[in-house]
């Protein structure tokens, strides 16, 4: 930089500037040189050529450190030189990074209650327990063989390293405390292997595997956890369960060869992507009186249920959910509360099983597959896609193809009230099925159903108010739509087409009222045994092509 130019004497004022103003003068100089001083150099000059302004930061104060290994001596001052012996005498000291070097160390029981970060080094073992009861603490690359627990502290992380539990205590619990667990390996015990209780955690990239019987992997209770790219293997109740108004974020997850659950949700609120699931016992999902969302996820069979829903609010989304031997998916109430479940653009794969049984609540299922299995023997044909039941259940199902059941596509009985939209393909009985259906409205609108290998296209037994509107019904064995035990039926301009018996046939004192609507292609376009007061009336605005009978 330029010099600086030195302040005026009493000679150099200019005129008309008395002399007792001079300081005042030259305090105006010194501000002007120093600004010319910094333009000079871009504005960047640091030091005593700016004016006397230094704007270096000041020097970071060095981190003390002190060294653990196992040639060490706890009399010693902890230096790289000459390191502790133990842990809990580093502990004891004031460094805020303790090494440890590789080699085991014998610790029964380790307190950290102060801020620090634990750093080991590879090959170093801890053999014995670690409590952390302070807030700002780092323990990373430490292997701990008898559990970790963290109480009452914040801002804790564990991470890069493998955890053993003690013989009776989980490995890792975490209660009234904020931590995070990030690359671990957990070798799980006899209880769970990580528990959070009244806390808050974050849980990235762990894998929990065991060798005994472990109850459970991750629980929750009354805490809040998030939880990515995790990989369970094993445990005997559940793999991750989420209890008492907990939240749960789940992302990532595989969780594999559980000998009972896979989730679990007990009245708590859980949202799961990219979750995997496979080879459970008992369910792969269970949701109590829980608000549970998940997508882009897979659902293994199980030797039982695959997903029980009781209460609360479920939505399933762009999700793939297998048949198990006991049934693919089953919605209930719990107790006295009813449930909503969405099933959105998912497929259902449940073979030779029941793919949906409803008991109670609402339940609302939105484009999606469901996939039934073409080479079930003759012997199986329960194995309908859709159950629905009960007086207290509403059924919509809208833009859902249905492929080869191994049964009837939809059965909704019981006065349930219902509203389907769906593409049917090669049903082995009926493709729907309405009976003792006389409280609740029944409406199918648009779609199709083609090749029921042995029943009807539609069939409304023991029913009222059923309304079937600008459906396309083919090539199925029995009828198109057929009605008895004293069912009312409105067909509203719907095409039955070369559906080999009948088109149209009411039995059974039932009533079937045709509007604007087609039979084509069958032996009889419409039939009805009018002895014991069954009908098809035209109701004007049909095309009938085929035998039809005119009752009195």
């Amino acid at each position: 930089p330029k010099p600086r130019p030195p302040p005026p004497t009493c000679a150099m004022l200019p005129r008309g500037l008395n002399a007792s103003d001079n300081a005042l003068y030259r305090i105006r100089w010194v501000v002007l040189a120093a600004a010319m001083g910094a333009a000079t150099c871009g504005g960047s000059c640091a030091g005593p050529n700016n004016g006397g302004l230094d704007e270096r930061p000041p020097p970071t104060k060095p981190t003390t450190r002190s060294y653990v290994a196992t040639t060490g001596d706890d009399a010693s001052d902890g230096s790289e030189q000459t390191p502790f012996r133990t842990l809990t005498r580093a502990l004891d000291g004031k460094a805020e990074q303790i090494i440890v070097r590789a080699g085991v160390f014998v610790e029964p029981d380790v307190v950290v209650t102060r801020a620090v970060h634990v750093r080991g080094e590879p090959g170093s073992v801890l053999a014995g327990h670690v409590l952390i009861a302070a807030n700002d603490v780092t323990v990373e690359g430490l292997d701990i063989l008898a559990g970790v627990s963290v109480s009452l502290a914040e801002r804790v992380v564990i991470a890069t390293a493998t955890i053993t539990p003690s013989a009776l205590d989980d490995t890792v619990s975490i209660s009234s405390a904020k931590a995070t667990l990030k690359d671990l390996v957990l070798r799980c015990g006899v209880e769970t292997c990580v528990q959070v209780t009244t806390a808050t955690a974050t849980l990235e990239g762990l894998r929990l595997t065991t060798e005994i019987a472990s109850k459970r992997g991750i629980r929750v209770q009354t805490g809040s956890v998030s939880a990515s790219q995790l990989d369970v293997v094993g445990m005997m109740t559940s793999q991750v369960q989420a209890n008492d108004g907990s939240w749960l974020r789940l992302r990532g997850a595989r969780l594999r060869d559980s000998r009972g659950n896979g989730i679990i949700a007990l009245s708590s609120r859980v949202l799961a992507d990219d979750v995997t699931v496979t080879n459970s016992r008992s369910t792969a999902l269970l949701s109590q009186r829980s608000e549970l969302t998940m997508r882009d996820s897979t659902l293994g069979a199980t030797e039982t249920l695959t997903v029980g829903v009781q209460g609360g609010d479920v939505a399933l989304y762009r999700t793939t959910i297998e048949g198990s031997l006991e049934g693919t998916l089953s919605v209930g109430s719990y107790r006295l509360e009813m449930p909503r479940v969405r099933i959105v653009d998912s497929t259902v794969a449940h073979g030779r099983r029941v793919g949906l049984l409803q008991s109670a609540g609402r339940l609302e299922v939105r484009g999606g597959r469901f996939v039934g299995d073409e080479t079930a023997p003759p012997t199986i044909d329960n194995a309908d896609a859709i159950i629905s039941r009960g007086m207290d259940s509403v059924l919509v199902v809208d833009g859902v193809t249905f492929v080869r059941p191994a049964g009837a596509a939809i059965v909704a009985g019981h006065h349930v009230a219902a509203t389907i939209t769906a593409t049917i393909t090669a049903p082995r009985t009926t493709g729907i099925v309405i009976e003792e259906a006389r409280v609740n409205p029944v409406t199918i609108r648009g779609g199709r159903i083609d090749d029921c290998a042995r029943e009807s296209g539609i069939a409304v037994l023991d029913a009222e108010q059923v309304t079937i509107e600008g459906v396309r019904i083919t090539g199925c064995a029995e009828a198109a739509v057929l009605a008895g035990e004293e069912s009312t039926v409105r067909v509203v301009g719907t095409r039955a087409i070369d559906n080999p018996g009948f088109g149209y046939a009411a039995f059974g004192a039932s009533t079937i009222t045709l509007e604007g609507s087609t039979a084509r292609g069958s032996q009889w376009a419409t039939f009805s045994t009018c002895a014991d007061g069954a009908a098809v009336v035209d109701g004007g605005g049909n095309t009938l092509e085929g035998a039809t009978t005119v009752c009195p």
